[in-house]
């Protein structure tokens, strides 16, 4: 994908800051020639306007934030999650910490959520032949079944990016889940949550677990992974991976 570290380093979004930042000198050579003002006496509108941009621009830096707090949790930035939902699981894990942050996240992924979510699945072939499962899955989310949806949503996952790549699936250790200028796979996004999903889980776990350990939970060695923490992140990975798809 290339060497660009950070998610506001993508072509896009560096382009926007840069002309953030050259607006930004624009507005200071005004207020400091009182000439100006009275040359373009219209100007401080405009000035004002430009100060709302900058402020708003902020929200090129919001997807580096949530990666920075959550990727090592199994939660990623991508393209069609909702803004609002990342500020607040964002300034809600800085006031009261992760653990509440979380719990945030994987109540976000309700019916609507999970409604439009598959509704998008419409836009590409490939996901399209798979909305039904998908519904399936939905339905047993719904339900609290996540002993159910929990294994078939990886395994949607995995066929997916299967026949996307044309290639190998999400849980190979050769996938290439980046794409130029894209949120969602971003080196810190799908191609890190890969790797924390596929990690090892070599010993039998009776314990609850907080991550689709796609391994442990597939081969019968996590007997505790059925929650909405786990379900929800699965939702996520899914979602992610459609907006991957799109942007190849």
């Amino acid at each position: 994908m290339g060497d660009k570290r950070r998610i506001a380093e993508n072509d896009s979004a560096a382009e926007m800051l840069q002309l953030i930042q050259g607006v930004g000198s624009i507005e200071s050579l005004y207020r400091a020639i009182p000439l100006l003002k009275r040359i373009f006496p219209g100007f401080k509108d405009t000035a004002d306007q430009l100060a709302r941009l900058k402020e708003q621009a902020k929200v090129l830096l919001i997807p580096d934030r949530f990666n920075d707090l959550f990727s090592e949790s199994g939660w990623i930035a991508y393209e069609s999650m909702n803004l609002e939902v990342m500020k607040q699981a964002i300034a809600t894990c800085e006031a009261e910490g992760l653990k509440e942050a979380e719990l945030f996240l994987a109540n976000s992924y309700d019916a609507d959520t999970l409604k439009w979510g598959i509704q998008w699945f419409n836009g590409h072939p490939e996901f399209r032949k798979r909305i039904r499962l998908a519904e399936l899955a939905k339905e047993d989310y719904l339900a609290e079944r996540y002993h159910a949806c929990i294994p078939l949503l990886l395994s949607l996952l995995d066929g997916l990016v299967n026949d996307v790549s044309k290639h190998v699936g999400f849980f190979s250790k050769n996938v290439d889940l980046t794409a130029w200028d894209c949120i969602a796979a971003h080196e810190s996004g799908l191609q890190t949550l890969a790797g924390l999903m596929t990690q090892g889980r070599k010993k039998t776990n009776e314990e609850p677990i907080s991550i689709p350990y796609r391994n442990g939970i597939l081969h019968g060695r996590e007997l505790t992974f059925d929650n909405r923490l786990v379900a929800a992140k699965t939702w996520a990975a899914l979602f992610a991976a459609r907006d991957w798809a799109v942007a190849l």
